[in-house]
């Protein structure tokens, strides 16, 4: 005998109605069972369960309506539903997840980004650092310029033992605020990158730079340059921004000692003279340091966009 689906749809409604609702969900199921593309029926059944307290079952349902939506291309029709399963199981990550990445998809950019944090959120308390990794990173495709997300995700990455790739994102992050003029803050996050990596010179460069950006004294400079070239043993680049920084502090005997050094290092930087002596000073004998090495620039001088003596 054929299923007479307008039958069996009849007599669930009429259950419905009664408020008898387990007799309505058993009549829903022969239709589902009946025709498994029915998305309306598997709905409906999945709200009936969720009337009874049988709320595994109904968040099974509506993920199933979930993932046909998102296979055929109703994304929205998809979210809404992955959206029912978010309200009964708010720790569900991986629906969290799906939720994010369907809201990207999308271009719903603030939607998605309000997900990406819940699911990170849930990985950094279970200890899962990999994993919320690969989540701000996602968060940083929506956002590439948001250097507080960024400053997260290096520290991330520093608690996954991914220390190059910390300091790189330290990096980008003390660049960002240097061009916007925060040269403070800048070096703050340059000298905590320059820790995670120490020794690096890229970072030993951009801490000197930004150290005569801030407007330090030569001193404060020196302390810095030296504390980073012990760490950094005798790399060229090293040696070479130390001695820069002994001049810079009017030191130039022990400039020229560190200079000397470099002249029997074979990769030593192109910038530097035979004998040791800074490119700065070709031609120079008067003895004295360059302007540019003996006085930090003055950000008054590039808010007006002067060019620094010597630059």
């Amino acid at each position: 005998m054929a299923f007479d689906r307008t039958k069996t749809l009849a007599s669930a409604e009429k259950f419905v109605r009664a408020g008898k609702v387990p007799e309505a969900i058993a009549e829903y199921k022969k239709l589902f069972e009946d025709n498994s593309r029915d998305m309306g029926v598997l709905n409906k059944l999945g709200d009936l369960c969720v009337r009874v307290g049988k709320n595994q079952d109904a968040i099974r349902y509506f993920l199933r309506i979930a993932e046909f939506y998102a296979a055929d291309g109703f994304f929205l029709k998809a979210i809404a539903m992955y959206k029912k399963v978010s309200k009964l199981d708010p720790a569900n990550v991986d629906c969290l997840q799906k939720l994010a990445g369907l809201y990207h998809q999308q271009g719903l950019t603030i939607e998605a980004k309000a997900q990406y944090l819940a699911v990170a959120d849930r990985h950094i308390k279970g200890g899962h650092f990999k994993k919320a990794i690969e989540v701000f990173a996602s968060i940083l495709e929506i956002e590439p310029d948001n250097m507080k997300i960024r400053l997260t995700y290096a520290d991330l990455l520093v608690r996954a033992g991914s220390t190059p790739d910390a300091g790189a994102q330290f990096r980008v992050v003390a660049q960002d605020l240097a061009r916007k003029g925060l040269f403070d803050e800048a070096l703050k996050v340059a000298q905590k990158g320059a820790k995670i990596v120490s020794g690096d010179p890229d970072m030993m460069s951009l801490v000197l730079a930004l150290t005569k950006e801030a407007e330090k004294n030569p001193g404060e400079l020196l302390s810095t340059v030296v504390a980073m070239a012990k760490a950094n043993g005798d790399n060229p680049r090293s040696l070479a921004l130390l001695g820069e920084a002994y001049l810079a502090a009017g030191k130039s005997a022990e400039a020229e000692k560190v200079f000397q050094k470099l002249r029997h290092i074979e990769d030593a930087p192109p910038e530097r003279l035979p004998g040791g002596v800074p490119a700065d000073r070709r031609g120079r004998d008067d003895g004295r340091i360059p302007a540019r090495l003996s006085q930090p620039p003055r950000r008054s001088d590039q808010a007006r966009g002067r060019r620094r003596p010597g630059g």
